[in-house]
């Protein structure tokens, strides 16, 4: 019988030198779970033991590359013997106390749950059945529901203390996926009880508790002498579940005066951008709202509201026969005819340019924890992008507190904030601080200086990541493709080798002359033993790397690579599609970790009078592909749109979802198609990124 693939590869990652190659190992095994049709009979003890070794050989540095093994084998773990299934849920879950309230931790905690529930429709020994059933989670929210039904009591009584019980309610739970989750569906009676009261108080508090769920997410940071647009990330965890909750509150705020019925703009504009495929949900709130500002807002809503009625009416696959009830409304009028009235080059909410010393941002209700006299908290937070912002702040009810923030995948964990006896029972504190580097970073509360006294915490923690870049002191270019260095040689030499390297957010994917490799950062030396294994024996006049990413970053390392030049994914691969069909117009819709696009027009990636590309989706805060592909040609087309991603529907879905968006003379001029060179196409295009630069600047 031959042995184990998965064990001999784990065998070798704990053996291995040092961390990077038994990184290298692991990330092997990942491809042999992949590509191995009955991947289940490949998990067994020996591989669960091995993965505990690693576990508790590299500590912290490897918990986020196990944790992401760990979830592509719980995808097929639940057909494991049931020994094997259990001894795994545990070594995930201790995994996941370690790594508590990451995103992945998360993840993992509701793929064990899956095989806990898979595990009670077997045979078990009765032993086995009742550590399972101690591990499943039942979440009881009785005490929650009581605790609402006392608030309907003190609403029906007109108490003014009532919403602050609210708030305080929900400032009772340690993650927001659980704070959101009870918004979206126990709230109901409380805000048919405020309904029924005709207090002004509770609708303004009402409304003030909605901004915690349809918060602000873009914010303009001055970083130094730069100012970026950044973004919250918490904004992937609302659902469109959270609707029906918020339209019922816009429509009990909506009775009161001009006061608080203009306040309700700001949450309409946020909508609109999150849900762009719900719009007709909170249409009515909508007009509404539009209808109070033109008769009766200030100057300032009433600019707000002439631009946001311009997005609607070019909004594509919003109702025609809605936009006709809008546009030809004498109560609009007003709005229509304000100079406010046109497109807005703007992203939403980021006029105001906030110092990142000063970011205070929130998103859902302060977090809690209480803490044990002698213990301590931590809250770990998962850095993706390189250049984010970790935002984060605390308060005590009594008490001062030590505290720490670490980064952790390190060989040695590095201490980024230490500090004792953080007064903050008065005024909350709050720091912000750029973090250059993905990674794994703890926050740690400490109360062993304590002997007696517990004390209870009030923390947020957030991350932001960038939007876009914006530079006060001059235009910052956009460049298509940047050559960071080049050894002179050009493709006049027939003995070049191309190297593609497509740089993703877990993975870095490596391709020369049909062989293909993947690692997990962009290491300069896995690179070189790369091109080295490819090369052999055999010399070449050059070696060509082309390097794209959904936001390449330069760093001065890669010049130890001799001749690099880096893109945008997108870019590259329209590019790529526009030598290959030479078309007059072409639109490439990407969509991996994200939606994005560009505009092919005459050989050239169109871009505004600052160089930026002015088609792309990802920066008109478009997240719905059908709508965007509908907006694209409805603004470029006719065209050849071209399909590329893993996460990108198939040709005929876009035709069916987005065709009924674009007028049927455009449609039936235009080519929807997959990229050529599929499923490679993003790696082809890296690996011709040399060549397409000269094309580039020939046809320039």
């Amino acid at each position: 019988m031959s042995e184990n693939p998965l064990v001999s590869t784990l065998t070798l990652s704990i053996q291995a030198s040092g961390f990077s190659e038994a990184i290298k190992h692991l990330w092997t095994c990942h491809n042999i779970i992949n590509s191995t049709s009955d991947a289940h009979l490949l998990i067994d003890f020996k591989v669960a033991t091995l993965l505990n070794r690693l576990f508790n050989k590299y500590s912290s540095q490897i918990y986020l590359p196990l944790s992401r093994f760990y979830l592509a084998i719980s995808k097929f773990t639940g057909k494991s013997a049931s020994a094997v299934v259990l001894k795994i849920c545990n070594d995930i879950l201790m995994l996941c106390e370690a790594l508590k309230s990451a995103d992945i931790s998360q993840e993992l905690e509701l793929a064990v749950q899956d095989l806990l529930q898979i595990l009670l429709t077997t045979e078990l020994e009765e032993e086995q059945k009742s550590v399972v059933e101690s591990l499943i989670v039942n979440k009881n929210y009785t005490d929650f529901d009581n605790k609402i039904n006392e608030i309907i009591q003190l609403i029906q009584e007109n108490n003014p203390t009532a919403m602050n019980d609210l708030f305080d309610i929900f400032s009772s739970f340690n993650n927001f996926t659980e704070q959101v989750h009870l918004f979206s569906t126990r709230l109901s009676k409380l805000i048919s009880a405020i309904q029924d009261k005709d207090n002004i108080e509770f609708a303004k508090k009402l409304l003030l508790f909605l901004e915690n769920f349809v918060f602000k997410f873009n914010y303009s940071i001055q970083i130094g002498e730069y100012t970026e647009i950044y973004s919250v990330c918490l904004i992937n965890k609302l659902s469109s579940g959270i609707l029906p909750t918020v339209i019922s509150i816009c429509n009990t705020v909506l009775a009161y005066d001009i006061n608080i019925t203009q306040s309700v703009l700001p949450i309409l504009q946020r909508l609109w951008v999150l849900f762009p495929t719900e719009t007709e949900n909170f249409y009515d709130a909508t007009r509404i709202v539009l209808s109070a500002i033109a008769a009766q807002g200030n100057s300032e809503f009433k600019v707000k509201a002439s631009g946001f009625l311009y997005e609607i009416l070019n909004t594509p696959g919003f109702s025609e026969k809605l936009k006709d009830s809008l546009e030809n409304s004498d109560d609009l009028s007003s709005l229509i005819n304000n100079d406010a009235f046109g497109p807005s080059s703007a992203v939403l909410e980021s006029e105001n340019i906030c110092k990142l010393e000063e970011l205070q941002p929130y998103a859902g209700l302060p977090l809690n924890a209480n803490i044990e006299a002698g213990d301590e908290f931590y809250y770990c937070v998962e850095i993706v992008e390189a250049n984010s912002i970790l935002t984060w702040g605390f308060a005590m009810r009594y008490y001062d507190i030590d505290f720490e923030l670490i980064r952790i995948d390190l060989p040695t964990p590095q201490i980024i904030i230490k500090q004792d006896h953080v007064e903050c029972t008065q005024n909350a504190y709050a720091n912000s601080k750029l973090i250059n580097s993905p990674g794994l970073y703890k926050f740690v509360w400490s109360n062993k200086s304590s002997w007696f006294a517990s004390k209870h915490l009030r923390f947020r923690v957030l991350v932001l990541t960038p939007y876009h870049k914006v530079n006060i002191t001059e235009k910052d270019l956009h460049k298509v493709i940047e050559v960071l260095c080049d050894d002179g040689i050009t493709y006049d030499s027939k003995n070049i080798l191309e190297v593609g390297i497509y740089s993703k957010s877990k993975t870095v994917y490596m391709s020369a002359l049909g062989i293909q490799e993947e690692i997990p950062d962009l290491d300069v030396n896995a690179i070189l033993g790369f091109v080295k294994r490819v090369q052999g024996d055999k010399k070449y006049d050059s070696v060509k790397i082309g390097i794209v990413a959904k936001c390449p970053k330069k760093r001065n390392e890669l010049k130890q690579l001799v001749s690099v030049a880096m893109c945008r994914d997108v870019d590259a691969v329209a590019l790529l599609n526009e030598s290959q069909m030479h078309c007059s117009t072409l639109i490439c819709v990407m969509q991996d970790e994200g939606l994005r696009s560009c505009v092919v027009h005459r050989g050239h990636i169109m871009v505004d009078e600052n160089g930026q590309p002015i088609a792309d989706l990802a920066r008109a805060g478009i997240s719905d592909v059908y709508v965007g592909i509908a907006t694209l040609l409805s603004l470029f087309g006719p065209a050849t749109v071209v399909l590329s991603g893993n996460e990108i529907p198939s040709v005929q879905e876009v035709l069916e979802k987005s065709g009924n968006l674009v007028s049927e003379s455009i449609m039936k001029q235009s080519l929807i198609r997959s990229t050529v060179y599929y499923p490679e196409a993003t790696l082809t295009a890296a690996s011709r990124l040399h060549f397409l630069n000269h094309k580039y600047k020939i046809n320039s």
